[in-house]
């Protein structure tokens, strides 16, 4: 059910896209391509070497973000009817991953707001990936009824989203 896992396999076709107009613009107005050529040669080594060096960090954050989405995504098809309303700190993620449409949370709004917002778009849970604005710290520093945590799983909180106007 989950889409999460795709990779860019050529991060640097931009990058070699640019390399090549430099190139040939030198080409086309005669001037020698020695000195640029390094240059060029050096920035392409530094960049895969940045990116060979970022490329673990990057692959363990995948892995972690991916496995959180699959834990929301399969307690939400346990929990949750199909075509319900979440309310988020990443709607298109959480929308890609569980197929439920998704509206974003107003983080730096108060829990009356989101509460108000919930209720115009009819959101029956809210999920909380990371910090946003003042979530989820408002939540647990004052629990709101209207927003009971059901469920705690993988660093992410889902709550339900429920009660009157207060």
């Amino acid at each position: 059910m989950l889409r999460y896992d795709h990779w860019q396999r050529e991060p640097f076709l931009p990058l070699s896209g640019s390399v090549f107009l430099i190139l040939r613009a030198d080409l086309y107005h005669g001037r020698s391509i020695h000195i640029r050529t390094a240059v060029v040669v050096g920035l392409v080594v530094l960049s895969g070497t940045q990116a060979a060096m970022a490329l673990p960090a990057v692959a363990a954050r995948h892995r972690s973000e991916k496995e959180q989405f699959e834990a929301i995504a399969r307690w939400l098809a346990e929990h949750a009817a199909s075509g319900e309303v979440m309310m988020t700190t990443q709607p298109y993620t959480l929308h890609y991953a569980s197929g439920h449409p998704c509206i974003v949370l107003p983080g730096n709004e108060s829990p009356d707001a989101a509460w108000q917002a919930a209720q115009r778009y009819g959101a029956r849970y809210l999920v909380i990936t990371q910090t946003f604005g003042r979530y989820p710290q408002v939540l647990h520093d004052r629990p709101d009824p209207r927003f009971p945590l059901l469920v705690a799983t993988h660093g992410a909180e889902i709550y339900a989203i429920q009660g009157e106007s207060p």
